[in-house]
């Protein structure tokens, strides 16, 4: 357990009990889905590049001074990082200071960034799904959940939680499995 504080491991409900706890492996990975992100965000940095080129040079900015110039660059710096593969190591980084704990109800996943871990739980629904990449797997808790945003006319599609970069996935996935037939 890498995580010693009084928020972990969570408080397990009567009757509840861990069935699984393990950590994701210190790999870098690239999914297919990644691949399409990073196609997908090059034309998004070809727009950012070229603004950020006509604003600066743009005589009418001129007054915003150096540390305007400066603040905007540095905004546009960024983006373009984390649109050309910033959010792989993002990803990385994050998983690498987290550790999931899994009961016979609930999955937990824990990150701890600075101090005490930040604890988020999932309920275990019948939608667990492994998808493997290479050596490692990934298991999806539930499905991905559509939001609206009535301020838009649109919705998102929020992203699956999961036990990601596992290097025995299978064997989880039948822990998960064994449990939800117990739990039911």
């Amino acid at each position: 357990m890498i995580f010693s504080s009084q928020h972990w491991p969570p408080r397990l409900r009567d009757g509840e009990r861990v069935v699984w706890q393990g950590r994701p492996a210190r790999a870098f990975s690239i999914s297919q889905q990644d691949v399409i992100e990073l196609l997908v965000g090059m034309p998004g940095l070809a727009f950012l590049v070229g603004f950020g080129f006509l604003w600066l040079n743009d005589p009418e900015n001129a007054g915003i001074g150096l540390l305007g110039h400066l603040g905007f660059g540095l905004y546009l710096l960024a983006a373009a990082f984390y649109l050309m593969g910033g959010r792989l190591l993002l990803r990385a980084w994050l998983r690498s200071r987290s550790e999931y704990l899994l009961t016979d109800q609930r999955a937990f996943i824990a990150t701890r960034l600075f101090g005490s871990p930040f604890v988020r739980e999932y309920r275990v629904t019948q939608d667990v799904v492994m998808q493997s990449d290479g050596d490692l797997d990934t298991i999806w808790l539930g499905p991905s959940i559509f939001l609206l945003d009535f301020r838009k006319v649109v919705g998102r599609q929020w992203p699956q939680a999961g036990f990601e970069n596992l290097e025995n996935g299978a064997a989880v996935l039948d822990l998960i499995r064994k449990a939800r037939r117990s739990a039911a």
